[in-house]
């Protein structure tokens, strides 16, 4: 008897944990899973068509209260009511001793 090469056990882990991914949360599959990152374990969760659409009906039925709170006065600090320009912003720094620095995003790394 030949078995077929991708009926391993890593492609029945995969299976189990895909179809396990539709019927529970992300953080009780990744415990099931032993996976130390939930990221590894986002892999087997996929969104369904049935369940968005469930969820948009339970959202569409929520109350909507009657009036909306008013507020008073403001909340906002009045020294961060207004933002300085860019020069007067280089001016403040370079008076405290420091420069402007670029802001760079990181890439997410794998683990």
């Amino acid at each position: 008897m030949t078995t077929h090469p991708d009926a391993g056990l890593h492609a029945l882990r995969h299976t189990f944990l895909t179809e396990a991914g539709e019927h529970t949360d992300p953080f009780t599959l990744q415990y099931v899973a032993g996976h130390d990152n939930i990221k590894t374990t986002m892999r087997y969760v996929h969104p369904r068509e049935d369940a968005v659409e469930k969820l948009f009906v339970r959202l569409g039925n929520l109350s909507r209260p009657e009036s909306r709170v008013e507020c008073k006065r403001s909340v906002q600090n009045p020294v961060q009511s207004e933002t300085p320009s860019d020069t007067d912003l280089a001016k403040i720094l370079s008076g405290l001793g420091l420069q402007t620095a670029e802001v760079v995003e990181l890439a997410d790394t794998p683990s």
